[in-house]
């Protein structure tokens, strides 16, 4: 699973990247690396020189992630309100990539805190998903009922990016 984390994160760098650049909605992030991320890093690679091969090694992923930074340094990246709205609450039985979004930062979370169960990437608001968000809300001193709303949201957000 965190391989698909892992493809998720570089399909997002990339969408950004290549959006950035003029070329919006070449890949979907999706978890996946099927035909539109390779496609997406040929082209990647190709507007940076590199042979075309479609293929991601370490010194490529730093790259990637280096003109991401680059991007949002310079303000030519906005950042994504994902969450809905103020009333939007997502419990378990739903589904989608919100919930997929929330399960990986879940799993990152859970790798840094021992108590925090750790969902798999399935899209799919189970029960797994519903205690780690519980302990989350617990640890936050909001009230632990699995569900997440605006305020669970955004301490989700908040402890992820403070990880590592």
């Amino acid at each position: 699973m965190e391989q698909r984390v892992a493809i998720f994160e570089l399909q997002d760098a990339l969408a950004q990247i290549l959006a950035a650049r003029g070329f919006p909605w070449v890949v979907s992030p999706d978890g996946i690396f099927g035909p539109e991320t390779t496609e997406a890093v040929r082209m990647f690679q190709q507007m940076e020189g590199l042979e075309q091969t479609g293929e991601v090694d370490r010194a490529l992923w730093e790259l990637i992630q280096t003109r991401l930074t680059e991007l949002i340094e310079q303000g030519r990246i906005q950042p994504l309100p994902v969450f809905p709205n103020n009333s939007f609450v997502l419990q378990p039985g739903a589904g989608g990539l919100l919930v997929g979004l929330i399960q990986g930062m879940l799993m990152q979370i859970g790798e840094q805190f021992a108590n925090v169960p750790k969902p798999s990437l399935s899209y799919e608001y189970d029960r797994t998903t519903a205690d780690a968000v519980g302990v989350i809300q617990q640890m936050g001193g909001l009230d632990p009922d699995g569900a997440v709303g605006r305020e669970t949201w955004n301490l989700l957000v908040q402890l992820y990016t403070q990880l590592e």
